[in-house]
């Protein structure tokens, strides 16, 4: 594939490629046939659904025999998107206990507003106890920009033979999610707000775990 994605990350338009090789016909004859790319689509997709695996192929292409394409080494730019979810960081003086306070549930970083989430956000989204300050988020962000060695963010699994990688742009959106308390969370009826924080990395090429130690680095510096 032209990326791997790390425990708990979510691929969208994720690139694969594969060699498939003659089989004999179905008529049992000494005929050898490639299956086209529309059999492939829907054989994989029938399987995976049989599987119960949320995820399926969008397309598939035929490629000529000499081709030198590559799913991995072929890719010209890597994107990461990660979605943080925070507490506001002005919030006000009636809801503010509620949202920060509230005793950690099983999900990682987070607390019981996870249930504020939308439905199909939940496992996708990761949850923080505390808000973000978005003038150390930005500051981070600026100095990763550029083409450097990152072997303290690298797993200790890593096989690439450099360390050194560009991460062409680094960026952060910030929106705020609107909340709405019940009795038991806060005061009935009192509004809230939670940021959603929207992480943009792109490069040409990541260490492995590369993106997941500097989310965890930058996160533990904005709190």
């Amino acid at each position: 594939g032209s990326s791997r994605t790390d425990k708990g990350v979510h691929s969208l338009g994720n690139t694969a490629h594969c060699d498939i090789f003659p089989r004999l016909s179905r008529k049992g004859t000494t005929h050898l046939e490639v299956p086209s790319a529309e059999s492939v689509l829907k054989g994989v997709n029938a399987k995976l659904r049989e599987k119960n695996h949320l995820i399926q192929l969008n397309s598939v292409w035929k490629l000529p025999q000499d081709s030198m394409m590559h799913a991995r080494y072929s890719a010209i730019n890597r994107y990461y998107r990660y979605l943080v979810v925070a507490p506001c960081d002005h919030p006000s003086t009636t809801t503010s206990s509620s949202l920060t306070t509230a005793a950690p549930n099983r999900h990682r970083g987070s607390t019981s507003f996870y249930s504020h989430g939308p439905l199909h956000c939940r496992d996708s989204h990761t949850y923080l106890a505390l808000p973000l300050q978005l003038p150390k988020l930005l500051a981070c962000l600026d100095a990763i920009q550029g083409t450097w060695d990152f072997s303290l963010f690298r797993a200790a699994g890593c096989t690439a033979p450099s360390p050194v990688r560009t991460i062409t742009h680094a960026s952060v959106d910030v929106s705020d999610i609107p909340v709405h308390l019940t009795a038991e969370e806060g005061v009935p009826g009192a509004d809230a707000a939670l940021q959603l924080y929207t992480f943009h990395l792109h490069s040409p090429a990541f260490l492995y775990r590369q993106i997941v130690n500097i989310m965890g680095f930058m996160l533990r510096v904005g709190m």
